[in-house]
């Protein structure tokens, strides 16, 4: 818990750079602008009810009896719950229309109002919830490519925290900060619509969108972070762009291909009309030659009336199955689409998304199933003005707010599925992550067995041991048996000895209590100074006092406010001082340190490691390739291609001395 309250803080203050505030204000700007400008879309629906409904009754008052009201019929349209603003142009379903006539045809239309006509597809995105799946998945995989990118940073903080900790550390602080983006981005785009006048009741629709947006980032973040280990950061940047691409647009497009594509599971709706078309134009050509057309305002006679009603129990019953068969299709295609969407973080998201604006399938069902009720009551209506007073004053069907379908927001019955699902993905992303991070750790290439065969590292109690290596393949197998892994390196062929005292180190077993330093550009160069020892500090559990003794002694808040990338060569080895003393270690590995520093801080450090190695009863391991020093420092020489870094700093002090 400490480690995670060590990480939490230090990753909290990381994020607040400029490059994020730009970056993720932006997003959370671009939302509150669209929720803003979709509030008055909204309203402008409301209007829109009001002037229809105003219609629909003018239109009901120029009819001169039912004949011709039957013929021309009225409509009824849906209203989006509040619910609808966060989603306003991704949902589907959300403005419709139907006409109720006297006829066979049950349909229902999208409602184009104004300007909508003439808006391109473009206009998909421009709400909260596409903005949160595009720009917030992407910032999330973003924000995992640079998790777990600096392999030597994540090795110091191994050697401190060790692995598990540090993993888990780094992953959950940076999956609470991209939560609490989102719920600030949810509660401020709330808020927008709150101050606007409409009010969205709180309900558990809310809860499950932000649920559903943080489960989709977080498994891009955990792809990111599985991505950004590769060492190739171009390969790396570029197959994540790949996969969240095909995940945004391409599964979604695959899941309502594969739903909705041309399968026969629906009657085409020109068949199913065709079909009820026949039905009624049959019955109607039979009365015809039976009875003759019945004239305007005729009262028709008692065969034609008992005809009608063995017309209601047996044709009209027909037409009736052949739609509820169509609602029935339309249901089972739907209901396969969710299940089918529910498979895959992304069209999981679109789909819940849907339904909880109150535009989804289940909007779709409903309204047909209300159209079919409605149509159904206005029909038989009809036929009993006309069979018994024809010439009746027209009388509005439906009143009030009758011709208006209210949605509601709804959860899906997949929702609970679907989120399964979804954090199914998220854990196998980020086991696999772990496992990549145990790999990047301790791993070593098979290819390159049999390079130190025969090779022997002696390390001694208070000694300095120094080693010149190229590359890193050398540190990486020091690190691993300090870690407690030379069993798993022997067990694929390497074989070497290391030594401390007599005591073999490469069949050890348990982490070793050490200490692992790198040169600051292997450290990743946003991190603030004093953030990164102070998090060395909590996580070595160094004392208060002996926190404030090193960062006094050694200077570290007159430079704790610099990001690594800007510190001097002597600023960083103040830092590397600072960082050995956090607290007594069994061994010290330093790899590749020395490069470019100043005598000055080179006198240090030999001085300190010699302190330390009494004190501590520890032993030090210098890693080096060829000894550079900083030009502009205080010694004249700049180069020296003597690979005794100690017997060269004791030879260039004395040097300086006489001089």
């Amino acid at each position: 818990m400490k480690s995670y309250s060590a990480f939490q803080s230090f990753e909290w203050k990381r994020f607040f750079r400029t490059r994020n505030v730009i970056v993720f204000g932006t997003v959370l700007l671009l939302s509150l602008l669209f929720t803003w400008s979709n509030v008055s879309t909204f309203k402008s629906m409301r209007e829109h009810k009001a002037k229809f409904q105003d219609f629909e009754k003018k239109k009901v008052e120029q009819w001169l009896n039912y004949r011709l009201y039957g013929l021309h019929g009225f409509r009824i349209i849906t209203m989006p719950a509040p619910m609808a603003i966060l989603s306003l142009n991704a949902a589907p379903f959300l403005q419709l229309t139907s006409k109720i006539d006297t006829s066979e045809q049950l349909g229902v239309y999208k409602v184009l109002q104004s300007n909508d006509a003439l808006r391109t597809t473009f206009k998909w995105f421009l709400d909260f919830s596409s903005v949160m799946a595009i720009f917030g998945s992407f910032l999330a995989l973003m924000f995992g490519l640079e998790t777990l990118g600096h392999t030597r940073y994540l090795k110091l903080l191994a050697s401190i925290g060790r692995r598990r900790p540090v993993f888990f550390g780094i992953c959950l602080a940076r999956s609470v900060i991209l939560t609490l983006f989102f719920l600030v981005a949810l509660v401020l785009n709330y808020l927008i619509i709150t101050l606007r006048g409409i009010t969205i009741p709180l309900t558990w629709s809310l809860l499950a969108l932000l649920l559903t947006l943080v489960l989709t980032s977080l498994c891009f973040f955990a792809l990111g972070a599985l991505l950004g280990m590769v060492r190739d950061k171009t390969i790396a940047i570029s197959v994540a762009c790949v996969i969240w691409f095909l995940s945004l647009f391409g599964v979604p497009a695959l899941t309502n291909f594969i739903a909705f594509g041309d399968d026969g599971s629906i009657t085409s709706i020109y068949e199913m009309e065709l079909k009820k078309s026949k039905i009624f134009n049959d019955y109607q050509k039979k009365f015809d030659i039976k009875y003759g057309p019945l004239k305007m305002g005729a009262k028709p006679t008692k065969d034609m009336q008992d005809d009608w009603d063995r017309f209601l129990n047996n044709e009209y019953k027909v037409i009736q199955s052949i739609n509820e068969k169509a609602i029935d299709q339309m249901r089972n295609s739907a209901n396969y689409f969710k299940w089918l969407s529910a498979l895959f973080p992304t069209s999981n998201y679109l789909y819940v998304n849907y339904e909880l604006s109150s535009g989804g399938y289940n909007t779709l069902l409903d309204f047909f199933l209300n159209v079919k009720k409605v149509k159904i009551d206005f029909f038989l209506k009809y036929i009993e003005v006309i069979k018994n007073n024809p010439e009746a004053q027209v009388e509005q069907f439906l009143m009030d707010d009758d011709n208006v379908l209210k949605l509601k927001s709804s959860i899906p019955a997949q929702f609970p599925f679907g989120t399964l699902i979804t954090i199914i993905y998220f854990v196998v992303l980020l086991g696999q992550t772990s496992l990549k991070f145990r790999k990047t750790l301790y791993t070593l290439p098979k290819k390159h067995k049999n390079l130190f065969d025969g090779t022997e590292v002696v390390l001694k109690v208070r000694e300095i041991t120094e080693m010149k290596a190229s590359g890193d393949l050398f540190s990486r197998q020091m690190y691993g048996i300090m870690a407690g892994r030379g069993k798993e390196f022997t067990n694929k062929g390497y074989s070497y000895k290391v030594t401390m005292d007599g005591k073999d180190l490469v069949t050890n077993t348990k982490q070793l209590n050490f200490l692992y330093t790198c040169h600051k550009d292997h450290l990743p160069p946003d991190i603030k100074t004093g953030h990164l020892l102070l998090l060395l500090m909590r996580l070595a559990r160094t004392g208060k006092e002996e926190s404030e003794k090193i960062l006094s002694d050694f200077d570290i808040h007159g430079i704790s406010n610099k990001r690594i990338k800007s510190l001097t060569n002597d600023e960083f080895g103040r830092l590397l001082l600072a960082m050995i003393h956090i607290k007594p270690f069994y061994i010290y590995i330093l790899d590749d340190i020395i490069k470019e520093i100043s005598l000055k801080t080179a006198v240090k450090l030999k001085d300190c490691m010699e302190t330390l190695a009494i004190d501590n009863d520890a032993a030090f391991l210098l890693i080096t390739t060829d000894l550079h020093f900083a030009p502009g420092s205080d010694d004249s020489i700049y180069f020296n291609k003597r690979t005794n870094f100690m017997p060269v700093v004791d030879d260039l002090e004395k040097n300086a001395g006489k001089e």
